[in-house]
């Protein structure tokens, strides 16, 4: 069973963790390996201890013997974590640690990771690991290549760098959408998609999630836009008769666009946090949730994460 991580504990192993790998990497031959450097982050709101960033030893940055997290957890606040400006993980205060695979978010070259406390106590550490793969993703073991730790309310950031020839995501073309015009335009199209779900059709859900799924195929080739398709159709498949799939009327849904991803996605999200996207069952481990970030591009609204 999964043990409760302290955030004590959580950060002594990321120190261990980090003098480990230092040495590995210093003894490793044949692999192209950055130099260890100091992460430079902004100085309020976390420790003044160092930080150490050691860049992942990869031939091919696409290779699946190694996939990279964002882990974190909080205490005494709640924290949004964002890598490259989406948002990954909402961590609740005192929950266990979280992890969540970042492959389809990463770019070439400079990353960033930030932290986004919600109160103005409590502190919060976060993380980007490479776990090999069949490694257990624990919070504790891995390769640490960016750690950050937030306290009393600051809004923290920091950068590492990652290999070259990493995907062109289709997010990084969409449309600047930070004015009004747009914002209106996202949240006409945000009504419309959500009717769509909730009727089933799946043509125009195949049509809107075209941006993701591509995204997803530059990832893994087996994962095909056809592949994607036809789960959409199997999935939508008797929806009127199984209790999961009950939705909300849309004209009683209260629910706001926040801009996202250097103002280029909107992120959808109800008055209580959760996705507009999703059925309305008050079990929150029995609802169904779907992708919830928008954007535009040579005019058309789709889903982009």
């Amino acid at each position: 069973m999964k043990k409760n991580i302290t955030m004590t504990t959580f950060w002594l192993c990321l120190v261990l963790l980090t003098i480990t790998s230092c040495t590995n990497i210093s003894n490793a031959k044949g692999k192209s390996i950055s130099k260890v450097q100091k992460i430079h982050v902004e100085p309020e709101g976390i420790d003044t201890e160092s930080y150490t960033n050691i860049s992942i030893a990869e031939e091919n940055p696409m290779s699946i013997i190694k996939k990279i997290y964002v882990e974190g957890e909080a205490e005494g606040t709640d924290a949004e974590i964002r890598v490259n400006d989406i948002p990954i993980i909402y961590l609740k205060a005192g929950s266990d640690v979280k992890s969540v695979l970042i492959e389809i978010n990463l770019l070439s070259g400079t990353n960033t990771l930030s932290i986004i406390p919600t109160g103005k106590e409590g502190a919060v550490i976060t993380r980007i690991v490479a776990y090999k793969v069949g490694d257990w993703v624990d919070g504790r073991g891995g390769e640490t290549l960016l750690v950050l730790r937030a306290k009393k309310g600051k809004t923290v950031t920091g950068t590492v760098e990652l290999s070259a020839n990493r995907p062109e995501w289709e997010w990084l073309t969409a449309d600047i959408v930070t004015d009004n015009t747009s914002h209106e335009e996202a949240l006409k199209f945000a009504k419309s998609y959500y009717k769509s779900l909730k009727e089933g059709d799946t043509k125009v859900m195949v049509e809107a999630l075209l941006p993701l799924h591509m995204d997803e195929s530059k990832l893994d080739t087996e994962v095909t836009l056809e592949v994607r398709s036809k789960e959409i159709r199997d999935d939508f498949t008797g929806i009127t008769i199984d209790e999961k799939w009950k939705w909300d009327d849309i004209k009683d849904i209260v629910f706001h666009a926040k801009p996202v991803a250097n103002g280029r996605l909107y992120e959808l999200l109800r008055e209580d946090g959760s996705s507009l996207f999703r059925t309305n069952l008050k079990d929150k481990q029995g609802r169904i949730n779907f992708s919830r970030m928008i954007g535009r591009k040579d005019g058309k609204w789709q889903i982009y994460r």
